[in-house]
């Protein structure tokens, strides 16, 4: 349920497709400097949640809805870890 304080963390292969994204042409924020840069919703395979994170390594037109993603993790700072994820090729079989 959301905003529940009972959860409990389980693991996951970390793939899942994209259901949403755009793309930023102006910097709205110091941490997104460099432009374009996007904004995707990925459903995790077999999981209920869908995350608002970014796609590494792709650019517009490029990136579509559908597309299988990989979880992979950006350290920004101390204590500040990003979930971010990477396109899967076609043919990769995850």
């Amino acid at each position: 349920c959301c905003w529940s304080e009972r959860f409990r963390w389980e693991p996951h292969a970390g793939t899942g497709h994209v259901t949403s994204c755009i793309w930023y042409h102006r910097p709205l924020h110091a941490r997104f400097a460099q432009v374009p840069y996007n904004v995707a919703l990925v459903q995790l395979d077999g999981a209920a949640p869908v995350l608002v994170s970014s796609v590494l390594d792709t650019r517009p037109g490029i990136l579509r809805v559908g597309d299988r993603v990989r979880a992979c993790y950006s350290d920004e700072g101390p204590g500040n870890t990003v979930l971010l994820f990477t396109k899967i090729p076609a043919g990769d079989g995850a």
